[in-house]
């Protein structure tokens, strides 16, 4: 996933924004525009600072969807979840810890998620 994906930038596919969820969490393309991945920068979790989404709905940064969980958090743990279900039997998607740069990102500053 993470070669395809550094193919896909490599031929000019930027990282999107997905509407969905509370922070940021970006699509990667490979390099035939076919979705590769999903990157989720750890300083644009809900409640982050980084967050795109901080001044949207209602709902956006709701406290009582994360309570617990610390901005920054997530991404450690649901890099866990991944390492404890290597089999697969709970569903948790392949995950990995990542850094990428990309000038579309506030600052075009190096992201880890």
């Amino acid at each position: 996933l993470v070669r395809r994906a550094a193919r896909g930038l490599a031929a000019g596919w930027a990282p999107e924004l997905l509407a969905e969820g509370e922070g940021g969490a970006y699509l990667l393309r490979d390099e035939d525009g076919d979705s590769a991945a999903v990157f989720k920068p750890a300083d644009e979790e809900p409640f982050a600072p980084g967050n795109p989404k901080r001044a949207g709905t209602a709902d956006s940064n709701n406290a009582k969807l994360k309570a617990g969980v610390r901005p920054g958090e997530a991404a450690v743990r649901e890099l866990a979840a991944a390492l404890q279900d290597r089999e697969h039997a709970a569903g948790v998607p392949p995950t990995c810890m990542a850094e990428l740069f990309h000038p579309r990102f506030a600052g075009g500053r190096l992201k880890r998620g």
